[in-house]
């Protein structure tokens, strides 16, 4: 099941194909390849294409706003036992099936993580001159010809994707936390967490002035109170939002757990281990800082308070996925790396402690 997804590089080239080719996630550069460019100066050779090409399009200079080239991830199921060997040589059989022989573009597989993926880099302009662009046709193709290659291998594939695209302008709003969309999202997300049954689902919408209608048993459809517009349908903010899905998520025994340790458990579970964890010496501050993570989950999940911030802003509201709530969990889990008995790491989790106090203080 390999899942695709492209991001354009405006800046900084370098840096990404850096990355790309980090010896620590390729075993060494054995799981790399290249068509037409060298590894080590690849980011020049690139640079020379496009300049050359702006120079005859008379650009005075290259903009900061011109896109340099695009980053392609191509990731794996787990489950599917594939070797790194394998995965490079689908990666190859898709890159030049998608951009072609003219292209410029670095491939490495990287097995650091519990998923192998890909890493595709392509110059944003060809060698023969012309332009390459990237859009949600594009990236349609990019997920047939991987599916494809996928089954081929004997490699499985994701069924009933949601091909859910928003426009450049929603998404800028959404980054910036002005879109009515994403506020209509995040005060879903909110009610649902709170919420039991989809009718306590309801009366809380109610509750935080919204209006709620239901068309047909369907569809629900939600408005600002006092708005003379049109209801909205929730389906409409995206597939987690169908009436269905928001019933699934309200009755889902997992909208409270944390993921720790690669798996689901409930928070209280999670507060409890770690504090067995601990030894005497950093009970004390231990207990400081689990102290202020129990006061953030209960404000999260036992108050609608307005303001609001995601950690990934691409993904429903959940408790993981709060921003406050998430940056002390992670926080947390740094200092659990090293438990040393030394005043050093007694001084860290007291830091960390005082991290958290901050993040609640902010609410």
């Amino acid at each position: 099941m390999a899942y695709t997804k492209s991001i354009s590089r405006h800046s900084n080239v370098k840096q990404l194909i850096d990355y790309v080719l980090n010896p620590k996630k390729t075993e060494k550069l054995l799981n790399t390849a290249s068509l037409n460019c060298n590894f080590e100066y690849a980011h020049k050779q690139f640079d020379v294409v496009q300049r050359f090409y702006h120079a005859n399009k008379k650009y005075k200079s290259k903009s900061k706003s011109l896109v340099n080239a695009f980053h392609v991830i191509q990731s794996f199921d787990k489950y599917d036992n594939i070797t790194p060997e394998l995965a490079l040589e689908i990666g190859k059989q898709f890159a030049r099936e998608k951009f072609g022989d003219t292209a410029q573009i670095v491939i490495a597989t990287h097995n650091d993580t519990d998923k192998i993926h890909n890493h595709i880099v392509v110059n944003s302009v060809r060698l023969n001159g012309k332009k390459i662009y990237s859009n949600i046709n594009s990236w349609h193709e990019m997920t047939r010809i991987s599916d494809r290659l996928c089954k081929e291998h004997g490699l499985s594939v994701i069924k009933n994707k949601q091909y859910n695209s928003i426009h450049y302008k929603e998404h800028m709003e959404r980054k910036k936390g002005t879109s009515w969309k994403e506020n209509f999202r995040v005060v879903i997300d909110k009610a649902i967490l709170v919420s039991g049954s989809f009718e306590e689902f309801k009366e809380n919408l109610r509750k935080l002035d919204y209006e709620v209608r239901e068309d047909r048993k369907i569809h629900l459809s939600v408005k600002t109170k006092g708005y003379e517009g049109q209801y909205m349908r929730t389906h409409r903010l995206g597939s987690d939002y169908t009436q269905k899905r928001i019933i699934e998520r309200i009755l889902s025994p997992h909208k409270h757990m944390v993921e720790a340790g690669g798996q689901r458990i409930t928070f209280a579970t999670f507060v409890n281990q770690k504090r067995r964890e601990y030894n005497l010496a950093d009970m004390a501050l231990a207990l400081q800082y689990l102290s202020v993570l129990e006061i953030l989950f209960r404000l999260i999940v036992n108050n609608l308070f307005r303001e609001q911030k995601k950690w990934d802003i691409r993904r429903p509201y959940t408790i993981m996925n709060d921003f406050y709530f998430r940056r002390v969990f992670n926080e947390l889990l740094v200092v659990e790396k090293s438990k040393a008995k030394t005043k050093a790491s007694v001084d860290k989790l007291q830091d960390k402690g005082k991290l958290g106090i901050q993040c609640l203080n902010r609410l």
